[in-house]
């Protein structure tokens, strides 16, 4: 497989190349254990190993928090020597803990090869349970692909304390051609973890799909991309309902970085102090992929050197936020809290942008290229060094951008600002001082105002904080009507238990004010 960076060189993997070698020399070795273990010897491992037959599964149990290891899963087992009869098997394997494995399992002797014939499940007992420490001396978990098609699972671990000088802290997971591998991370905390080059926490180089679940990735380090995760030349990356915090990259991505032929699906997550330090996207650095999809999230506190202290999203295809937060985030230069270069579209339904300080341009959002479409959201208090406290455009008019039902106000000097010339059509949406080179176009209800009532961001419900409508609030009562037609068009963006509609008709804005119910005290004389 053959990847190209931006600068379009071909990525050198030598390193990879070298290990490989030896890898599969390893291998065969491996190999020629499990088919002793699979006769009279086999036998006698009194329960620790069951073999079955082809095409099933086979299961091995770690009763050891040591890593000194024979080889063989017998009455004493190692979680090296269950990964390394796992690996050899060609069949679904899985590899468990005995109830009395808890603790830290310190790797004494390098990394733990996972490449293997078939799927592989390393099931930890918990992530508060059971760590494997990493020792300062390589990666944990390392895959070179090398034996075709296969998933590997890890969940119910912590993996930390790895300290790799090329790529990958605690998982290098690679692919030298030899298929496509996937890669499902469950219940996991990877804390802790450096990589001289990319993927502080994760370094995910091959064809397949990564999948992170319930997992917390917090406080790695990459010397390049990717200070929680380097996602490169990969299908799929989906994070749900996980927390990537306080990783750091010296160049892009200091949550995480992407740079995929596919797509990046982040679901009830949140993306929070993390830090790309001289580059882009300090949150997420999201480059030439085709989708990025943000549902019910709070991307907030992320520091970029350069550009999109939340996000940056260069040269995909479509940005999707929805019912989502992004605040308090920090640009050296363009997009405190999104960056959107390229010509790909960004649309942001239901979501609140606030708090966002750029250098330069945007404060809010920074738009270079590309077209933005805003449905009932909110972007306020959000402050830049030059143009567009809230809203920049760099667009050429053939770009739409189209504002429905949104608020974007008190964010500072200027709410929407250009130097070019730009074209904004507004329909019942909430603006405050726009710059001289913007033009809106008042497809009807647009309301002026440089004081939208709006409360602090806080905890108002709901997965994510929002921004509460004063009962002062021009905004209340007057949105489109009838409703934008969007998925979850029924609720704000709260969701489900605070209706979009209330009073008859919409209010403008991410949040739907609903007064207070007075029941008044009742006294009894008697």
């Amino acid at each position: 497989m053959s990847i190209v960076r931006p600068d379009e060189e071909i990525v050198p993997r030598n390193r990879a190349a070298r290990r490989a070698a030896g890898h599969r020399a390893r291998k065969i070795g491996a190999l020629s254990s499990s088919v002793v273990l699979a006769g009279a010897a086999g036998a006698a491992v009194m329960g620790v190993m069951s073999t079955t037959p082809a095409g099933a599964l086979t299961t091995f149990e770690v009763n050891q928090t040591t890593d000194a290891g024979d080889g063989t899963c017998d009455a004493t087992c190692t979680l090296r020597d269950a990964v390394e009869n796992a690996t050899a098997d060609a069949d679904t394997s899985e590899i468990v803990f005995a109830s009395n494995v808890t603790g830290s399992i310190v790797l004494t002797s390098g990394h733990l090869e996972v490449d293997t014939g078939g799927d592989l499940r390393v099931t930890g007992p918990g992530a508060s349970v059971v760590t494997v420490d990493g020792n300062a001396n390589g990666n944990i978990f390392y895959s070179d692909g090398g034996f075709g098609d296969y998933t590997l699972s890890i969940s119910g671990l912590t993996l930390t304390n790895a300290d790799e000088g090329n790529d990958g802290g605690a998982i290098e997971f690679y692919d030298d051609g030899g298929g496509t591998q996937s890669l499902v991370l469950t219940n996991m905390v990877i804390t802790g973890n450096t990589a001289g080059d990319d993927g502080g926490g994760i370094q995910f180089y091959t064809d397949g799909d990564l999948t992170i679940i319930n997992s917390t990735i917090t406080g790695n380090t990459a010397g390049n991309d990717g200070g929680g995760i380097n996602f490169y030349g990969g299908n799929d990356l989906t994070i749900t309902n996980s927390t990537i915090s306080g990783n750091t990259a010296s160049d892009d991505g200091g949550g995480l970085y992407f740079y995929g032929s596919g797509d990046l699906t982040i679901t009830n997550s949140t993306i929070t102090g993390n830090t790309g330090a001289s580059g882009e996207g300090g949150g997420i650095g999201f480059d030439r992929g085709n989708d990025l999809t943000i549902t019910n999230s709070t991307i907030s506190g992320n520091t970029a050197g350069t550009d999109g202290g939340g996000i940056k999203f260069d040269r995909g295809d479509v940005l999707t936020i929805t019912n989502s937060t992004i605040s308090g985030n920090t640009s050296g230069r363009k997009g405190g809290g999104l960056y959107l270069d390229g010509d790909g579209v960004m649309t942001i339904t239901n979501s609140t942008i606030a708090g966002n300080t750029a250098a330069d341009t945007g404060g809010g959002i920074a738009v270079r290229g590309g077209g933005i479409t805003l449905l009932q959201s909110t972007i306020s208090g959000n402050t830049a060094g030059g143009f567009g406290d809230g809203l920049y455009l760099r667009s050429p008019n053939s770009d739409p951008v189209g504002l429905i039902g949104s608020i974007i106000s008190a964010n500072g000097e200027f709410d929407i600002d250009t130097n070019s010339t730009i074209s904004v059509t507004s329909t019942n949406s909430l603006l405050g001082t726009n710059g001289a080179g913007i033009t809106i176009i008042d497809a009807g209800g647009t309301i002026t105002s440089t004081d939208p009532g709006l409360a602090a961001l806080a905890d108002n419900g709901g997965p994510t904080q929002t921004m509460a409508l004063l009962l002062s609030s021009p905004a209340i009562d007057t949105g489109p009507d009838p409703v934008p037609s969007f998925t979850g068009n029924e609720f704000d963006q709260r969701g489900a238990g605070y209706p979009r509609v209330v009073n008859g008709r919409v209010d403008i804005g991410a949040y739907e004010f609903a007064p207070e119910v007075v029941v008044p005290e009742l006294r009894f004389t008697g």
